[in-house]
């Protein structure tokens, strides 16, 4: 007897929804990387009433819950947690407004967002078989590390039926604030710096005006990763930028202040592809004399953030390398460069590096999304002894 298709998770979040009128994504159930880390977002919500979104990453999408009163830092303050539909991993990025009178209609903040485990895993056993069982069984113990949320928590089903409820609960840890409410505390995206009511106020054809993006931070190391399931790309000794670009102008962004007028000539063929082909891109990367000798500034370009109306940092490197490539193979800017990309490390790279006079060598975890602001285990940088 043939075997029945599995039910489709994502089902019931479709079915609720008109794609042809809310920018939610449609997702699917994605595959996880056996050594990724399972995510979570916190989602605030101006809907019919104000509330927060929890979601936890099991099985490929994104386990929801509505909190009404927001998330606690404090063991004595429980909170209501209703149990929603499976979201898609994609929605861990979606900031905006759902248009009035589509399902859950108002603006949506990516309010935290990180990663998480299972308390109760023992050394070796799988996170996610463990988090499946105390999800069907309604008692559930996992630790945050996020931005704003960090430590443990309990999350105890009190009643089923087709909407059930549940607690969430603060476990006793360093990570107690007693009488403190986050929610009031931070009141703005981890991704963009936005307010609910910037992000509500901002026509979504602005494009990524008024959407500002912190650099993913290296982590310096001595040894570079081996095996499968990283990308290497040179290591350069430039001003780190982030290059916006929209039909009507460019700006580029530094973290040494009044430097970006250094750079105001720079990336005038990328705002005329821009203008010719009504495109909007935020680009990645660093800005230092080209190797020509002739004293002109080079931008050498390692990723994609922004493209065309839609936030990619929560999308795998991969997904952004590929459209970084498709991107630059319709560019022809002399000052800027796509960085080139090596899938194999090892000893041969490094002497090829030394050989071309390197700075250095990157590796990037390929399925690592953008984290913002974030020192990460997934970009790691490693740097030659400087020969003056």
């Amino acid at each position: 007897m043939p075997k029945r298709p599995k039910p489709d998770p994502l089902a019931e979040y479709r079915r609720k929804r008109d794609f042809g009128r809310t920018s939610e994504p449609a997702g699917d159930v994605r595959e996880r990387a056996s050594n990724a880390r399972l995510e979570f977002v916190v989602q605030k919500h101006a809907a019919s009433s104000l509330h927060y979104d929890l979601r936890l990453e099991i099985d490929g999408v994104m386990k929801s819950w509505a909190v009404p009163r927001g998330m606690t830092l404090d063991p004595a303050t429980k909170r209501l947690a209703m149990q929603t539909e499976d979201h898609p991993m994609e929605y861990n990025a979606f900031e905006g407004t759902i248009p009035s009178g589509e399902y859950g209609g108002g603006t949506v903040m990516v309010w935290d967002r990180g990663h998480y485990f299972a308390d109760e895993a023992a050394e070796g056993q799988d996170e996610q078989t463990v988090l499946r069982g105390e999800f069907e069984a309604g008692k559930m113990s996992v630790s945050f590390v996020g931005q704003r949320m960090h430590g443990s928590y309990a999350l105890v089903r009190t009643e089923d039926g087709r909407s059930p409820k549940w607690l969430l609960i603060k476990h006793r840890d360093d990570f107690v604030r007693r009488g403190v409410d986050p929610g009031e505390i931070h009141t703005t995206s981890v991704v963009t710096g936005r307010t609910l009511d910037k992000i509500a106020n901002e026509d979504a054809t602005d494009g990524f005006e008024g959407v500002g993006f912190s650099a993913m931070l290296f982590r310096y190391v001595t040894e570079l990763p081996a095996g499968a399931g990283w990308a290497f790309e040179r290591a350069i000794r430039g001003a780190r930028v982030h290059f916006y670009v929209t039909p009507d102008a460019r700006q580029i962004v530094t973290a040494v202040p009044n430097t970006s007028k250094l750079y105001r000539d720079l990336g005038t063929d990328l705002l005329r592809y821009a203008v010719e082909n009504n495109r909007s891109f935020v680009l990645d990367g660093e800005i230092a004399p080209a190797d020509n000798g002739g004293g002109n500034l080079l931008l050498s370009v390692y990723d994609l953030l922004f493209e065309d109306g839609e936030v990619l940092a929560d999308k795998p490197w991969t997904d952004r390398r590929k459209r970084l490539e498709t991107l630059f193979s319709k560019l022809e800017a002399p000052d800027v460069q796509l960085l080139p990309i090596s899938r194999r490390g090892g000893a041969s790279l490094i002497t090829r590096a030394h050989a071309a006079h390197w700075a250095g060598i990157v590796a990037k975890r390929v399925t690592s999304p953008y984290r913002p602001g974030t020192r990460s285990n997934d970009w790691l940088k490693h740097l030659f002894p400087r020969h003056e």
